[in-house]
């Protein structure tokens, strides 16, 4: 189930930390409300409360999942404020998301990858993507690899890559 993978990802540890986890950690609670609206989204009756639950936790949390994103166990928000997941992002496997995030489509473009077409990032197993990086268009981002604090992706990612912008200031 895809709540405990998340839970194991974000406790790391003993019993002790589980349950602060499930008791006091925001970002843990944001995914697990995703979950669940997740999960209601599957039903066409419930999806009106799929979008309730999306907007509670745009409201209380500052965090924007969709709830139609395909988000795989093992997904951790380390910050979740500030962070928009569109409603066609796909990861496989644990990724870790820092706050002020984007991870979106980019004006309707369209890519056909193994007989599926998607319009949204696909993150694969193990990527950690850092605050406010933005992440956009169909594109893939390879096992293992970094998007660094501020960057902005529009291109794939081959596996086990850092990718960040260096920004150097001369202040005279």
């Amino acid at each position: 189930m895809r709540i405990i993978e998340d839970l194991k990802q974000h406790a790391q540890g003993s019993t002790l930390r589980v349950l602060n986890t499930l008791f006091l950690n925001p970002n843990f609670h944001c995914v697990m409300w995703f979950r669940l609206a997740n999960w209601l989204g599957k039903f066409k009756p419930l999806v009106i409360c799929s979008k309730l639950i999306m907007y509670l936790n745009r409201v209380i949390y500052s965090v924007d999942i969709d709830y139609r994103a395909d988000l795989a166990g093992g997904f951790m928000l380390v910050h979740g404020i500030g962070t928009v997941i569109g409603k066609g992002v796909k990861t496989e496997g644990p990724v870790k998301i820092y706050q002020g995030v984007t991870l979106g489509g980019n004006s309707n473009k369209r890519r056909i990858v193994q007989n599926k077409e998607f319009s949204q990032p696909w993150l694969k197993d193990g990527v950690i993507v850092y605050a406010n990086a933005t992440v956009i268009g169909p594109v893939i981002i390879e096992c293992g690899s970094v998007v660094g604090t501020n960057a902005v992706i529009t291109k794939d990612i081959p596996e086990g890559c850092v990718v960040y912008t260096k920004v150097e200031m001369v202040i005279k």
